[in-house]
């Protein structure tokens, strides 16, 4: 199996001045499910559509100093709007249902929509242990956190999943999967 147009080697951690459009976000997706479509049966693809951007770019500074990082010229407003139309396109390509067939469908995890914060722990204060050294990737506590709550997520019905979890409470149950719940995954 061969796509030209995908290049792993190029892309796979390419960081560019320019930001990706919408458009082109959209038709990358779109490409890459194509992809699956055409080569899985039985499938569900489960998307985490993009999260807010303070959750990651501003925890170090949220944490040692209390506010956002600054970065002159519109930078946070600009990469927040386009974090928000990254989402936004996740979520069209799940309700157009163009991939919706017996046995294939899309569905969004949009378990992390509504989080607008760096992390804090249950007493609600800024919390460094849901975060590596380097304060940009998660630790291995924020990844069994924001895991568990992902999983909680993939056993809801689509058009009633969290949407605003609060990744300080660490204690809440993991669910587990009923006939109703497969029933549930995939309608």
């Amino acid at each position: 199996m061969h796509y030209p147009s995908l290049r792993f080697k190029g892309d796979a951690r390419s960081l560019t001045k320019e930001p990706i459009s919408r458009e082109a976000y959209k038709a990358n997706l779109v490409e890459a499910i194509s992809v699956l479509r055409e080569n899985l049966n039985r499938t569900i693809v489960s998307i985490v559509s993009m999260w807010n951007s303070q959750l990651i770019f501003d925890a170090q500074s949220l944490i040692e100093k209390g506010k956002r990082m600054q970065c002159g010229d519109h930078y946070m407003e600009k990469r927040d709007i386009l974090c928000n139309e990254y989402r936004k396109v996740a979520y069209e390509i799940q309700n157009e249902r163009k991939f919706d067939s017996e046995d294939f469908t899309v569905v969004v995890q949009g378990v992390m929509d509504n989080i607008r914060d760096a992390f804090r722990n249950k007493d609600g204060a800024y919390d460094k242990s849901f975060y590596a050294e380097d304060m940009f990737h998660l630790s291995k506590y924020g990844n069994a956190v924001i895991g568990k709550f992902l999983w909680n997520s993939m056993l809801e019905p689509v058009g009633n999943k969290s949407d605003n979890v609060n990744l300080g409470h660490d204690f809440i149950p993991l669910k587990c999967p009923t006939k109703k719940t497969k029933h549930d995954m995939i309608e």
